[in-house]
């Protein structure tokens, strides 16, 4: 049978330019190949470092009024065709535009007045050059207009946007690398970028806690923790404590809300079972999902990645009564966000 991807294509320098090496993407609802997309080596990486290079120098030059101009129209566009950005997105994994390019408007310096010495010191932030960006799997169009908005177009940089981190790290033509993904790619992105001393700006893998106490508004917490995204983004809740006085009702009611849950998982559904195995050998207790409840899926999805979200209690950790290292904390709420702020980090979930 003769079958019709949808073949993506690079976007350098202005033009979309075919691949000699493409790679399949799977519909994970369906476990079906749904479009091909470029595997991009060294040949296409030199021809986008080089088209970035040379667009440098005049878009460095603009003001920051005149770029904010350019990405406000690139968010009108996005905006216009919202719908199909949504639907290639969910076959793919299951607004930043709009606010980096007012936020730029309003960057200041730092300065400080030496009065005994007649002299006023300043700092000038400039833009660096052509940056190299890595987005995760989980929300490829969202961090990626993360990345491209701030700190990377909207300042004066310039981009590349590649899937193969290793040899985007090593060109000696990228000065800045932004990766969003786990500790250990992290640290070879590291060691391979060392010769050249980039500049790393790394959002890593990490635990986030949430801890509820017996005056919390107990459905509201129910349903804001652990299953937005099924949990793979990065500031979902991964551990959850709760006082022991409202533990065994809390319990009972998440299990029961998380069995509602259809959920896919793409090609690291392996992995993730792994983990609930792993959880079993140390003495956790299942009480949702993974090896207790079956999932039956319609035919169309028979092939696809879906596990049932998993609720495990019982898990090994070390106590934290005593002292929170958690890097962002929210009180009475969570994910209400201001992108001013800085994002903050606890041990190797980030660098920069």
């Amino acid at each position: 049978m003769n079958i019709k991807y949808l073949v993506l294509e690079n976007y350098i320098g202005g033009n979309f330019v075919p691949c000699s090496k493409l790679i399949n993407s799977f519909n994970p609802s369906t476990g079906e190949v749904y479009c091909k997309v470029p595997d991009s080596g060294p040949e296409e990486l030199d021809a986008a470092v080089r088209a970035a290079k040379e667009a440098f120098p005049d878009w460095s030059a603009k003001s920051p009024a005149e770029r904010s101009k350019v990405l406000n129209k690139l968010a009108d566009l996005i905006e216009a065709r919202l719908e199909e950005f949504a639907l290639a997105e969910s076959k793919d994994q299951a607004d930043n535009f709009c606010f980096f390019p007012s936020s730029v408007l309003h960057h200041t310096n730092d300065s400080s007045q030496l009065d005994l010495m007649s002299c006023l010191n300043y700092t000038v932030r400039c833009p660096v050059g052509v940056a190299g960006l890595i987005s995760p799997w989980n929300l490829p169009l969202y961090l990626l207009t993360w990345k491209i908005g701030r700190p990377a177009v909207a300042t004066g940089n310039t981009a590349v946007a590649k899937p193969c981190e290793m040899t985007l790290v090593s060109h000696p033509d990228v000065p800045l690398i932004s990766f969003t993904g786990s500790t250990a790619t992290a640290r070879l992105i590291t060691e391979r970028s060392a010769t050249y001393c980039k500049k790393l700006s790394m959002e890593l893998g990490g635990k986030n806690p949430a801890i509820i106490f017996a005056d919390a508004d107990m459905e509201q917490c129910i349903n804001l923790f652990s299953l937005l995204s099924q949990g793979e983004i990065c500031l979902c809740t991964r551990r959850i404590f709760i006082e022991r006085g409202i533990y065994p009702e809390f319990l009972a009611r998440f299990v029961e809300t998380a069995r509602r849950w259809k959920t896919g998982v793409k090609e690291h559904l392996q992995k993730v079972k792994g983990y609930v195995a792993l959880a079993l050998t140390e003495g956790a207790q299942v009480h949702c999902g993974e090896g207790v409840d079956k999932v039956t899926l319609p035919q169309q999805n028979a092939g696809g990645y879906f596990m049932f979200p998993t609720i495990i209690s019982r898990v090994k950790t070390p106590l934290v009564a005593r002292k929170l290292q958690a890097g962002l904390m929210w009180t009475n709420c969570w994910l209400v966000r201001d992108f001013n702020l800085l994002f903050g980090v606890m041990k190797n979930s980030g660098i920069g």
